[in-house]
Parts: C-alpha cells; sequence; structure tokens
C-alpha cells in the first residue's frame, strides 16, 4: 500500500522520486530514479528537516509543515508525516512547486494512514 501512495506523487508534474525516511535517515520505502543513493537520501533529509526544526524553534516559528529547497535544475520538498517519518520528494523541475507541494500536502494524511 505504502509503495502504491508513493508510486502516485510519480503522476505530479516534475516529481522524480520519493521516499518516506525516519528522522535518523533510514529510507523506509522508495520509488523513482532507482540510480539515487538511498543512503544519500536519508541522510540529506534527515539532516536538512531537523537542522530547520530546530531553526524554528529556536525562532519560536512552530513547527515544521513543509519545507522546500529549490535549485537550478529541480526541488526537494520535505513533508513531516509524523514525529519520526517524513516525506522527501525529489524534482526534476521548478515549474509549478508550489502546486505540487500543495497536492503532497493534501496527500501525507494517506501515507500516514498506510505505515
Amino acid at each position: 500500500m505504502l509503495k502504491q501512495i508513493l508510486s502516485e506523487f510519480l503522476k505530479f508534474n516534475g516529481v522524480t522520486t520519493a521516499a518516506l525516511v525516519s528522522r535518523d535517515g533510514f529510507v523506509i520505502d522508495m520509488t523513482g530514479n532507482a540510480s539515487l543513493d538511498s543512503d544519500a537520501i536519508g541522510a540529506l533529509g534527515s539532516s536538512s528537516i531537523n537542522l530547520f526544526e530546530k531553526g524554528g524553534a529556536v525562532m519560536e516559528c512552530g513547527k515544521i509543515r513543509q519545507m522546500m529547497l529549490e535549485y537550478q535544475n529541480g526541488a526537494i520538498i520535505l513533508t513531516p508525516i509524523s514525529k519520526e517519518e517524513f516525506l522527501m520528494i525529489l524534482t526534476d523541475t521548478t515549474n509549478n512547486l508550489s502546486h505540487t507541494a500543495s497536492l503532497i500536502a493534501n496527500t501525507r494524511q494517506r501515507v500516514a494512514a498506510a505505515m
């Protein structure tokens, strides 16, 4: 069920990879670009979300709802699913990122239910 939901993200414009990652960097499940190093994805996602969560706490911004790292050739979108897991979406485009981010946020409850 989880793999099926992650695969649905690949239908969104520009999404190349969808992964469910634990806060300690373990990739629970991943679909999409098979040439990517899952250990690197887990480490990058975990360190990023933990760093920015701590920064948000220091600045009294509240909890992260979603974060996006935009690059020249794509983006990384991180969305917490629970206290222990987050969704990591990789894109190969920066077009319509706000729409993609919105679709991801609206799907997070289904991911949580499938865990």
